[in-house]
């Protein structure tokens, strides 16, 4: 009996520590993904948090990419989660990709009585005040429980959690292999040399909050574009602009960059009939919403044409011939019922679909001459149509 009322009290004990850090998102706590790791330091533990979305398709066999989402000021992880998660579609969408999100905590700050992300690497080892740190750990946590693709990590964040994710990319981009963006700024110094890191923004012309055109705070977004692609060594020149939803969004791709970065960057005029605001975008452009926009240009983007780790993942998967007229000969194991999916050179979806048996023909003939990517199972595989 004595065992058990020490046992409860170390319970809550635990707990009250992990409040005291969030003091605002006590709902994390009876959240079915809550999750928590510890930090000893000195006579001091540190505890954070964060909610873990695993798909219903997770095998423990295969390694699954990870999305680390990161809330924005004043956010609470659960919240983030129902609303990105739930009524955006991410977690649906996790469920019919493959992947892990991990719904990242930020820390309550005495100093503004409030939780939220503070960029930058300050290069103390401590969960509690490097975020960046934290941000290692907490992949490394979520590593120790799931079968997670290392080479498959990406970050994605909103407001002051995408100054996070533009944080994570800037100190730490070998940690990941792709940013997402949505209504962040950039607020970093000098980002790491020679670390290059494909990169996805939307941003709306109507952000009263972190403007889009910057302001005597907060440089303007095409400053920030501007800044990673000399970063990444992108060249400006590759520039291809594509007016979408009746001219309501602009999608400017830059591609060719060092290690075969590229950079993508939506401008929302307007989202829902009014301009685009501050806020996690999720009306549909040009048929596809922007979570999906941002998972293929993760999977597909970029790492097309990433030949350095593609091979671990292209097995048991023969096409022929190729370059190709009209149509492609598929044949490997496993493959009936699965999704596929083509993309242009420009990362762009032009055909997808089930696949109905193991070896099957795939017609191509509505494509024009040119290079495209067969993509299933997140492994991409260069075709050529040719005349």
């Amino acid at each position: 009996m004595l065992l058990r009322l020490i046992n409860f009290c170390v319970l809550i004990l635990s707990v009250s520590a992990i409040y005291a850090q969030t003091q605002n998102c006590l709902q994390n706590v009876n959240h079915p993904g809550f999750n928590s790791m510890s930090q000893v330091i000195g006579s001091e533990t540190i505890f954070r948090e964060y909610v873990l979305y695993v798909p219903s398709s997770y095998d423990a066999n295969t390694p699954t990419p990870l999305i680390i989402s990161y809330h924005g000021f004043g956010g609470c992880a659960a919240d983030f989660e129902s609303y990105v998660g739930q009524d955006l579609g991410l977690n649906a969408l996790a469920d019919q990709e493959q992947f892990i999100v991990a719904y990242a905590q930020g820390a309550y700050r005495p100093e503004k009585d409030d939780v939220y992300w503070e960029p930058g690497d300050t290069g103390v080892e401590n969960i509690y005040e490097n975020d960046i740190y934290y941000t290692e750990q907490l992949i490394q946590d979520i590593a120790n429980s799931y079968n997670v693709d290392t080479d498959r990590v990406y970050t994605a964040g909103y407001s002051n959690g995408g100054m996070m994710s533009y944080s994570v990319a800037c100190n730490r981009g070998d940690l990941i292999a792709g940013a997402a963006v949505m209504s962040g700024a950039f607020i970093d110094g000098d980002c790491v040399a020679n670390v290059h890191t494909p990169m996805i923004i939307f941003h709306g012309v109507g952000d009263f909050v972190l403007p889009y055109e910057g302001n005597q705070f907060y440089q303007s977004v095409a400053e920030t574009v501007n800044y990673w692609l000399g970063h990444n060594g992108i060249p400006a020149s590759s520039l291809v602009s594509t007016q979408l939803n009746g001219n309501n969004v602009l999608r400017e791709s830059y591609s060719g960059g060092n290690d075969n970065t590229c950079l993508t960057f939506f401008t929302i005029y307007e989202e829902y009939g009014s301009a685009g605001g501050h806020v996690w975008f999720s009306e549909a452009i040009n048929g596809s919403t922007p979570n999906e926009i941002l998972w293929d240009f993760f999977s597909s983007n970029c790492s097309l044409v990433n030949t350095d780790k593609a091979p671990e993942r292209r097995t048991g998967l023969n096409i022929s011939p190729n370059p190709f007229i009209d149509q492609l000969h598929i044949s490997g194991e496993n493959l009936k019922g699965k999704s596929y999916k083509v993309f242009n050179s420009l990362g762009e979806q032009v055909q997808f679909g089930s696949i109905d048996a193991d070896d099957f023909l795939l017609k191509m003939d509505p494509l024009s001459v040119g290079i495209y990517y067969f993509e299933v199972e997140g492994a991409a595989y260069k075709i050529i149509r040719m005349q």
